[in-house]
């Protein structure tokens, strides 16, 4: 975990210093055109203004991970922040806490880092570039795991409220850990939507939906299945399963709902 919360380190002050450079080059605004279809001629002027101020948000959310071999229902609590360091460059990161119980062993719970970088193509078209780190307890085990997950992002408006569309792809990583336990080599799709709302007092509300759809591989034996090298002579058996999960999270800014970001 201390190499990966390094390599988190290493990544914010990278970005720092090319979000740095990168602000000068950005006084004058993105002039793109808006998608078709996206926004009416009497929108454009919203359309103009972008929220460039740093982010604190509170996560919650709640659906099912019983296609991961969690109980249900899947909740989760967590914080996060968001700091666009110029209108190209923007760095996210996030904790999360769940005390969902996994299938196996009727108990457990898990906390889950994650880091995201932003490069906007233009107004409303980015590049992404994340990773994160999950751990998991139970009575009977522990299991941790980093994914790297690169994607894309849009920025449109959903029923006139400003939304951000994510789509990732999990990159499969791990072997076999200390307690001789196989990586899953989880890989897939990570979709995810989420809308400012409403202001709220001293707070904005942002509601979401997470679907993702996930490949992965059943626990077999490594002396046959190629875990360990050598010949395969009993394959590991695979599995398409997913997740899903509604998300309500609050962000420290006044007045922001109808500001894109």
């Amino acid at each position: 975990m201390e190499v990966f919360g390094s390599r988190v380190c290493l990544l914010c002050a990278v970005l720092f210093v090319i979000g740095a450079s990168s602000r000068a080059q950005d006084v004058a605004k993105i002039a793109d055109s808006p998608p078709a279809g996206v926004v009416s001629p009497v929108a454009l002027e919203k359309f103009s203004k972008f929220d460039e101020r740093t982010r604190l948000l509170v996560d919650s959310e709640l659906g099912t991970y019983a296609g991961l071999g969690y109980k249900l229902p899947h909740t989760a609590f967590g914080t996060s922040i968001e700091h666009p360091f110029s209108l190209r460059l923007e760095a996210q990161g996030a904790i999360e806490f769940s005390a969902d119980r996994k299938l196996s062993t009727n108990d457990g719970h898990s906390v889950v880092t994650s880091g995201k970088a932003i490069f906007w193509a233009n107004r409303y078209f980015g590049i992404t570039a994340g990773a994160s780190y999950s751990r998991l307890w139970t009575s009977q085990f522990d299991k941790a795991a980093w994914h790297p997950a690169p994607g894309v992002v849009f920025r449109l408006r959903f029923l006139g409220s400003p939304t951000r569309m994510y789509l990732d792809y999990v990159v499969p990583t791990g072997s076999i850990d200390k307690h001789g336990i196989e990586s899953s080599r989880l890989q897939g799709l990570e979709y995810f939507v989420e809308s400012r709302v409403a202001s709220v007092g001293p707070m904005t509300m942002r509601f979401g939906l997470k679907w993702d759809v996930y490949h992965l591989l059943e626990q077999g034996n490594p002396q046959c299945d190629g875990s360990l090298g050598g010949l395969v002579t009993c394959r590991r058996k695979s599995d398409t399963t997913g997740a899903a999960a509604l998300t309500l999270r609050f962000e420290w800014l006044k007045n922001a709902s109808n500001i894109l970001y």
